[in-house]
């Protein structure tokens, strides 16, 4: 037994003696890249592409996308940290525009995410924080159409500015955020949305968020003015309750509303959106809309019922009906939408 084990012993010390045949582990044990290498990979930007696809069925004769497939919008998203606390990001949105095809920067902007005691800033291209659902890209929202009230006050795009946003976080017991704005306005193009968007607008918006009975309550109010004598006006007032009773479940009830002056003339419009999420993969919502037209007298009303299977975290299918109310007739619509996501940027849909 002694002599076994001096052997196994003088065995052991002389493996590392014992010649090395080829195609044995050493040879593939990978050197690390070099450092530069390194660096340049992570100088790359985060690069990302999310499609809106839809098909609108409508028994309005004179809708631009009746009764075919368009790809709504498409999305391509460049992303990258700058610093440790700043970053960029730019977002190509390709979409449909009067029957053509269309590219721009729909966002662009660079974020300096802690300047000290609170504060932040942003600057750059980016949708205009006026209300609770303008900032949003449209594959966020929880419906294929955009609300009557921002597509009457501001575009069926939405509003979209060049300028910068200074933010607060108020040293305060419940979360309390102020943002003040300046822009020169991209979107709406002259002839849509409300006259004199056109010009220089500046926005306020304060909003605070509370836990509330399980769920969460957020409450906001927003307010602009744009250049000149005699300058648009618009306020805002938006809450929104969310409550989780569930891994994956989620109830959400959304409220805003508008007023808009300008010259002779006043506006408002509201919406209220409700949504339960049954399952992990099927969520209802019902909207209601009301808003006053801009280009003429009247009121346009819609009621929109809505479901969504949600085949991953970044890719839906939705089935959306929609009676809609104007005061030359009423329509009804009918919409299947895809949202896909490819990338890091294709983060998990609101």
């Amino acid at each position: 037994m002694r002599s076994f084990i001096v052997g196994l012993f003088i065995l052991i010390l002389a493996l590392p003696l014992l010649p090395v045949e080829e195609g044995t582990y050493e040879e593939e044990i990978t050197p690390p890249p070099p450092r530069g290498e390194l660096l340049r990979a992570l100088q790359l930007p985060e690069i990302s592409v999310i499609g809106d696809l839809q098909t609108l069925f409508s028994s309005n004769k004179e809708e631009e996308d009746r009764n075919k497939v368009s790809l709504e919008e498409l999305e391509i998203a460049l992303q990258s940290w700058i610093y440790p606390t700043i970053r960029g990001d730019v977002f190509i949105a390709f979409h449909e525009h009067k029957g053509h095809t269309q590219a721009e920067v729909e966002e662009g902007y660079v974020s300096f995410l802690n300047l000290g005691k609170g504060f932040s800033l942003i600057g750059g291209r980016k949708r205009v924080g006026l209300g609770k659902e303008n900032p949003l890209h449209p594959h966020h929202r929880l419906y294929a159409d955009n609300p009557l009230v921002l597509t009457e006050l501001f575009s069926e795009h939405g509003l979209i500015g060049d300028g910068a946003t200074l933010s607060y976080l108020l040293p305060s017991k419940i979360f309390t955020y102020l943002d003040l704005s300046t822009w020169q306005v991209v979107t709406p193009e002259k002839g849509e949305g409300m006259p004199g968007l056109e010009k220089t607008l500046h926005t306020a918006r304060l909003w605070v968020s509370t836990p509330y009975k399980e769920g969460e309550l957020e409450v906001g109010l927003s307010f602009a003015r744009g250049a000149g004598k005699e300058p648009v006006k618009i306020r805002g007032l938006d809450w929104t309750f969310r409550r989780w009773p569930g891994a994956f479940g989620r109830d959400l009830l959304r409220m805003e509303l508008f007023w808009a002056e300008h010259e002779d003339f006043k506006k408002k419009g509201w919406y209220l959106l409700g949504a339960h999420k049954f399952t992990r993969y099927w969520e209802g919502a019902l909207r209601i809309d009301n808003a006053e037209l801009v280009a003429e007298e009247g009121k346009e009303k819609a009621l929109s019922l809505i479901a969504s299977k949600y085949l991953t975290e970044t890719s839906v299918l939705r089935f959306q009906y929609q009676y809609c109310d104007r005061p030359q007739g009423a329509d009804n619509r009918f919409w299947v939408q895809v949202i896909f996501g490819m990338g890091p940027h294709a983060h998990p849909l609101e």
